[in-house]
C-alpha cells in the first residue's frame, strides 16, 4: 500500500482513528451469522499476524523475520454448502508504523465495516494508516507468502540544488481527494474539502471574477440550499448514493430533470473561510473528458458540492458484485485504466494548476 499524507493537524493523534472512505459489495450474504461469526475470527487472526511477525498466509510465525511485516491474507469458510461460502481477508498497515498504531488502525477500520456493511458479502476500509478488505472471492495471489520488500530509503539532495538559488516562482498547488468513479468508460472523481457560506439567492451562475497570484478565476455556480434539498428529497436514504470520508453523496433531480450528485461535505472541517474558497475556484478550473465536474457549490447552512451525475456509479459496483464485473473483459478494463490515467495526467502535466492527489482509491 503506497500513501502520501498531507494535514493541518497532527498526524499522530486523533486523525488516525478516521478511516478516509469505506467501499462495500452490494450483495448479502444469505447467512449472516454464520458470516459475521466467522469474519470476527478472521479479521482477529489476521490482526495478530500483521501486529506481531507472522505474515501472511496460514503458515506459523517465522522466526527469520526480525520486524511486524504490517502485511497479512488468510480465509476462512462460513458456509461449506454455499458456491461461495469462503471469504478471503486482507490486513495491512503502513510499515514506518509502530505495531501499536498499525494495531489500533485496524481495530476501527473493522469496526467501521461492521457498523456500516453488516450483511453485505464484503468491503475495504481505507485507514489513514492501514486497510482492510474481506471478500468471498479470492482476490489476491493465494500463493503469497513472504512480506512485502523492506523500505528503500530516499534518495539523498541534490547537489545542484543551489543552482536553483536567488530564483523564485509562485507555484499553485491543489491538494485534493480523487476517488475512482466510472460511466460507460471511468473517470477520476476529483473532490476538495470546501466551506459553504450563507448566502440567500437562488441558483445562478456569477461572472465575478478574483485575481490571485496572477490568474484571474471565474466562480463556480451557486445553488440554493433549499434547491438542493427538494432535488434529493430533503437528503433522504432513498436517495443516498455513497459515503467516504469526507462525507455522504446523495443523488438529486432538478426542477429541468438534470440528474446531479450532491456531496455533502462532514462538518468537523478544520479550514478556514478562505482556504475552501480557493480550494472551489481552483477545483472549478479543472475540466477534463475523464473528471467528473464540479458544477458548482451550495453557500448556505450546509457544506454542499454539486457534480454531474455518474448513473453507473463508481468502479467498485462493478469489481466487486461477482456478476457484474464479468462485464469487464479486459478491453473494457484497458479502456478504463487509460482514462484515468489520461485524468492524472491532465492534473499532473497538462492543467494550468499543480495539483497533487493525496487518495486514489
Amino acid at each position: 500500500m503506497s500513501s502520501v499524507t498531507y494535514a493541518d493537524t497532527n498526524a499522530s493523534t486523533a486523525h488516525e482513528q478516521q478511516y478516509r472512505s469505506i467501499l462495500y459489495n452490494v450483495n448479502s450474504v444469505s447467512n449472516q451469522d454464520a458470516f459475521e461469526n466467522t469474519y470476527d475470527a478472521l479479521m482477529s487472526r489476521l490482526a495478530q499476524r500483521v501486529v506481531n511477525g507472522s505474515g501472511s498466509g496460514t503458515g506459523t510465525t517465522s522466526a527469520s523475520i526480525p520486524v511486524a511485516p504490517m502485511f497479512a491474507t488468510g480465509e476462512a469458510v462460513y458456509d461449506s454448502d454455499a458456491p461461495n461460502g469462503t471469504m478471503y481477508g486482507m490486513l495491512q498497515c503502513m510499515r514506518d508504523r509502530m505495531p501499536e498504531e498499525c494495531n489500533q488502525c485496524l481495530q476501527v477500520s473493522n469496526r467501521q465495516l461492521s457498523s456500516c456493511c453488516y450483511g453485505h458479502q464484503g468491503g475495504v476500509v481505507f485507514g489513514y494508516d492501514c486497510k482492510l478488505r474481506v471478500e468471498i472471492y479470492p482476490y489476491y495471489d493465494l500463493a503469497l507468502d513472504a512480506p512485502p520488500p523492506p523500505v528503500v530509503p530516499a534518495p539523498a539532495p541534490s547537489s545542484f540544488a543551489g543552482e536553483s538559488q536567488g530564483k523564485k516562482a509562485t507555484h499553485l498547488a491543489l491538494v485534493v481527494v480523487l476517488p475512482v468513479a466510472t460511466g460507460l468508460v471511468a473517470g477520476v472523481v476529483v473532490i476538495g474539502v470546501f466551506l459553504c457560506r450563507r448566502n440567500g439567492g437562488n441558483r445562478k451562475k456569477t461572472d465575478k471574477k478574483e485575481k490571485e497570484g496572477g490568474i484571474r478565476y471565474v466562480e463556480p455556480e451557486q445553488f440554493n440550499i433549499a434547491m438542493l434539498r427538494d432535488a434529493t428529497n430533503n437528503f433522504s436514504e432513498e436517495n443516498k448514493h455513497g459515503e467516504g470520508g469526507f462525507g455522504e453523496v446523495f443523488k438529486g433531480t432538478l426542477q429541468d430533470g438534470e440528474e446531479i450528485a450532491v456531496k455533502k461535505l462532514s462538518q468537523n472541517s478544520s479550514q478556514g473561510f478562505h482556504e475552501h474558497k480557493n480550494e472551489l475556484v481552483l477545483a472549478a478550473k479543472l475540466k477534463h473528458r475523464n473528471l467528473v465536474q464540479l458544477l458548482g457549490v451550495c453557500l448556505q447552512e450546509e457544506k454542499l458540492l454539486v457534480y454531474e451525475y455518474m448513473p453507473n456509479r463508481s468502479l467498485d459496483t462493478f469489481l466487486f458484485d461477482p456478476v457484474r464485473k464479468q462485464r469487464l473483459v479486459w478491453s473494457r478494463r484497458f479502456d478504463i485504466i487509460c482514462g484515468i490515467a489520461r485524468g492524472l495526467l491532465y492534473l499532473h502535466e497538462e492543467s494550468r494548476l499543480k495539483v497533487i492527489h493525496r487518495d486514489l482509491t
